[in-house]
């Protein structure tokens, strides 16, 4: 099972079913990862949410994600495609804003994470500095 694309819960936002959805989605998806007892009925939930948001039909768990690769990579090829239905195509169809259409399919940390990286990196090294004079009492 793979997390919803963030694109889900940025665009689904203006729509007052869609937010809700994709959270029960994301929420079921941990649950099925981390009850064993009632799988089943977490991936029948997952599932079913998945398709009033995404709009794939017919998909079950191991084909859901190859199904969303490929069906996103024809949509974002041809914006006319109709692989998939749903509160997210209803978005993605009401795109009227110059910009728009790239902003939504932008990942929202492909440019931020080398950052993240060098930041936390920086952090070590500087508490690692601050650090040293106080270990060398100890010694």
């Amino acid at each position: 099972m793979t997390c919803l694309p963030s694109v889900w819960r940025r665009r689904a936002t203006s729509k007052p079913r869609a937010p809700s959805n994709a959270y029960d989605a994301n929420a079921d998806e941990s649950r099925y990862l981390l009850g064993r007892d009632h799988r089943a009925t977490h991936e029948a939930a997952f599932l079913a949410k998945s398709e009033s948001l995404y709009g794939m039909k017919g998909v079950d768990l191991p084909s859901y994600e190859p199904r969303l690769a490929d069906t996103w990579k024809a949509y974002r090829a041809d914006h006319e495609d109709k692989r998939f239905t749903g509160e997210l195509r209803r978005e993605l169809d009401n795109i009227t804003f110059p910009g728009e259409r790239a902003a939504a399919g932008r990942d929202t940390l492909s440019g931020r994470l080398p950052w993240a990286v060098a930041c936390l990196l920086a952090a070590a090294v500087l508490a690692a500095l601050g650090l040293r004079p106080r270990l060398a009492e100890f010694r």
